[in-house]
């Protein structure tokens, strides 16, 4: 049996709330309040995906202090990017249309820190969740977001970067390995 929400849990006690009071009842006014009630419930409960909102307390003294003290070994480990190859991307990718648009966005450098760092570790079992707490974000669609910005700007780049060499490049690059 699948394992039941938290406002799939909630939703049950309000129908089963209701269900003992109606059985309760006298007359039919009070079965109106009772199902009013109710609805005031569901539509409340329906403003929240999950049941109810929690807030995850957020720290950004790792991002902002920490990390930026790393020697270039260590900002190499986390990032999988020495310090001038990071600037040089953010410079880069800074130029492009997504990262200017009207909405409200966190910081492009905090946005390329947090991608650097997930790409750095994707694959070992770490999950968004642990990158969120680190970095003092939200844990649900911000990282996703975040992704989705900097790879569609890495993606605008390809060209500049990844082309088919011309046929004297391809000499030198014959010449040059053997």
């Amino acid at each position: 049996m699948p394992k039941k929400s938290k406002k799939s849990k909630i939703i049950d006690s309000f129908f089963l709330n209701a269900a003992t009071k109606l059985a309760q009842l006298d007359s039919s006014e009070d079965s109106d309040s009772t199902h009013e009630e109710l609805l005031d419930n569901l539509i409340e409960i329906s403003k929240y995906r999950f049941g109810s909102i929690t807030r995850v307390p957020k720290q950004k003294v790792w991002r902002n202090e920490v990390l930026p003290q790393y020697d270039e070994m260590r900002f190499r480990q986390v990032t999988r990017v020495s310090y001038q190859q990071f600037d040089v991307i953010l410079n880069l990718i800074s130029e492009d249309r997504i990262f200017h648009t009207s909405l409200k966005q966190l910081s492009l450098r905090f946005n390329w820190q947090l991608r650097c760092l997930d790409f750095g570790i994707s694959g070992t079992g770490a999950s968004a969740h642990n990158t969120a707490r680190l970095f003092g974000t939200g844990d649900g669609s911000t990282i996703i977001r975040i992704t989705r910005r900097i790879i569609k700007a890495l993606l605008r780049l390809k060209c500049r970067f990844i082309y088919w060499p011309n046929e004297d490049e391809r000499n030198k690059i014959v010449a040059a390995t053997f």
